[in-house]
């Protein structure tokens, strides 16, 4: 009779899926960080469990509390209906249970919602009966060969004989139930209360999520790091460059950052960091209106050269912040001071140059579980008092960023409200104005892309010329993930920035160092290509970068391709006197020698538009980072 029960369980049990609907659980999560790429923007719960085949099924345990109101009374399953000899039956079989010691409570009648939670354990207890359930009985195998007699052992005492209990009574012949009843029965059953199924899968997908956010945020509270926890990079590049490789070209180029950071108290993180850089080129196009060139950054010695920057051993205030949880006015996570800002690609704000000085908060979530809004109000330039033509009133800064989440795609609105300004010496006052749409899309599997679009209303330091097809000018990014495999990534990128798109915070002026001076050479400078995708006013960029993973990923060898061409003939707002090379490639191999010390060899080529006025250039350097 056991093995019987055992037997219309388990063909109950394939039934299930066909009655009640079950489907593949979706694993997919919202992307955090972008594998493989820096310059990406930065972020499904399990709500059931799974069995083999990658079906779904309720969790055992307690049926939630759940009050019912005179109004959902009618929710309660007469004694009449079909469903109470159906569950009867399966009691009957042994395979169901209902409430303990007192059966269904056949003094009342059930709520849809207990009948609902009973078929719940039903199933879970299916589920775990299968991994005993025995075969039947084969026919009898041949007889073995005899095997030799054992030694005989040792007789024990023999003890004395019980008296011989009475008979029990016979119990009742069970139901007579064929297997296609019972997966009858089954069916119907979960067709019946599939909404109320439906809801408990969802209350203890809510449970099993609170409880994963508090697991994740307890080993967040044993894991952090306390203040002070030093952290910070040493990176020094040796080679030859501008022109052809030999000694008469050589560089070096040290670049050090050293902090401190860790939870002050248990809600509150801080960092402070300093950055000493040798080769730290002007902030954009603007030059010496900016005052970064006229004057020098505090904490530093010297003038800096107006061409090239700050080329004496330059010590600035990188960082220096506090990052905390406010419920004021509502809830959002603060960071108040010198710290960094970037959102989607950066075309219309991305600070990665300078830090500013300010307070930044994020609303996550707000108005809706979907979307989330970032603000930031602080000052539009490093120091206070700026250079010959800034004024007060435009060293102001204000941004925010509103995006809508879902775990595979989002979109955004980055707006730079007010940025930054100048008032020139006619008493007439700039600052830019500036707002855009960027989106993420996980296309398929592990690949993604990225797309930003940017307009620009308001410029930091003159009009807005209005030439012929330039009234306001526009940028655009796109950025594509080809290829991800174990051992090879590929992406291919496409930027187009039209020629008075010139935004002073934004990926258009990143962080860079020159590694030597140019003498008359018109090369675009290397380190500001081979470590990001490039986007320069006034020119249109198709390139390409990827990387195999060599020797199972302990000799990374990076590639990198572009090709440039010119939007117009005016390059005034661009960095670019004009576009004297057009091709640029080059490659690089790695390999981290010990945790954290990582070597790397670079070869790259400019390749010159007139041969007869330019020379090809190319780059040979030796980097060794360490990291802590």
């Amino acid at each position: 009779m056991r093995i019987a029960a055992h037997i219309a369980a388990a063909i109950v049990a394939m039934g299930l899926a066909a009655g009640f609907g079950w489907g593949q659980a979706d694993n997919t999560s919202p992307q955090s960080s972008v594998r493989g790429s820096s310059y990406a923007p930065v972020d499904a719960d399990g709500t059931t469990y799974q069995i083999a085949g990658g079906r779904t099924y309720v969790a055992p345990g307690p049926a939630p509390v759940v009050e019912v109101s005179e109004e959902e009374s009618l929710g309660l399953v007469p004694f009449d209906h079909w469903a109470y000899d159906a569950v009867q039956m399966l009691l009957d079989q042994g395979i169901m249970i209902g409430y303990p010691k007192t059966g269904f409570h056949g003094d009342r009648p059930l709520t849809r919602y207990e009948f609902a939670m009973a078929l719940s354990r039903l199933l879970v207890a299916l589920e775990d009966m299968s991994s005993g359930w025995a075969g039947g009985i084969g026919p009898p195998g041949a007889d073995g060969a005899p095997g030799a007699a054992g030694a005989d052992g040792l007789r024990g005492p023999e003890g004395p004989g019980g008296p011989q209990g009475p008979p029990g009574p016979q119990g009742p012949a069970g139901p007579d139930v064929t297997q296609e009843q019972m997966q009858e029965i089954v069916d119907c059953l979960t067709r019946e209360f599939g909404n109320e199924l439906a809801d408990i899968r969802d209350q203890i997908g809510d449970l099993h999520e609170q409880v994963g956010d508090f697991d994740g945020r307890l080993r967040d509270f044993e894991q952090r790091r306390r203040f002070p926890t030093p952290f910070g990079f040493i990176d020094y590049r040796i080679g030859t460059v501008c022109g052809d490789i030999d000694l008469d070209h050589e560089f070096d180029a040290l670049t050090i950052r050293l902090g401190l950071e860790g939870y002050i108290d248990e809600d509150t993180f801080g960092r402070i960091a300093l950055k000493m850089a040798d080769g730290r080129a002007p902030l954009a196009a603007l030059g010496i209106e900016l005052g970064e060139v006229e004057t020098p950054l505090p904490i530093t010695g010297g003038t800096p050269d107006p061409a090239l920057g700050y080329l004496g051993n330059t010590i600035y205030l990188d960082e220096a912040w506090v990052r905390f949880d406010g419920n004021w006015p509502i809830d959002a996570t603060w960071t108040i001071g010198r710290q960094f800002q970037a959102y989607g690609l950066g075309l219309v704000v991305n600070n990665e140059r300078l830090s500013q000085q300010g307070v930044h908060a994020k609303f996550d979530p707000f108005l809706s579980d979907d979307l989330s809004l970032q603000t930031f109000v602080g000052a539009g330039q490093y120091q206070h008092s700026g250079g010959e033509f800034a004024g007060t009133k435009s060293n102001h800064y204000e941004s925010l960023y509103l995006e809508y989440k879902r775990p595979r795609w989002s979109v955004g609105v980055p707006w730079l409200i007010h940025g930054y300004g100048l008032t020139q010496r006619s008493g007439a006052a700039y600052h830019e104005q500036v707002w855009g749409i960027d989106t993420w899309w996980n296309f398929y599997k592990d690949l993604d892309v990225w797309f930003e679009y940017g307009y620009l209303e308001h410029h930091a330091n003159r009009p807005v010329y209005s030439r012929e097809g330039n009234t306001n000018p526009e940028a655009y990014m796109l950025i594509v993930e080809l290829l991800a495999t174990p051992d090879f990534d590929l992406t291919g990128m496409i930027s187009d920035v039209e020629a008075e798109y010139d935004v002073v915070y934004s990926s258009l002026h990143p962080y860079y160092e020159l590694l030597c001076t140019t003498g008359d050479k018109r090369v675009i400078p290397y380190e500001r290509w081979l470590r990001r995708p490039l986007a320069i006013p006034n020119l249109e960029v198709m390139g390409a970068y990827g990387t195999w993973y060599a020797c199972n990923g302990e000799w990374p060898v990076d590639a990198f391709y572009y090709e440039l061409s010119g939007n117009s003939d005016w390059w005034v707002a661009s960095p670019l006197d004009g576009l004297f090379y057009d091709k640029l490639y080059g490659a690089r191999v790695r390999h981290e020698v010990k945790d954290g010390l990582e070597c790397s060899l670079t070869w790259a080529h400019q390749g010159p538009v007139d041969t007869s006025t330019d020379e090809a250039s190319d780059l040979l350097q030796l980097q060794t980072t360490i990291a802590f």
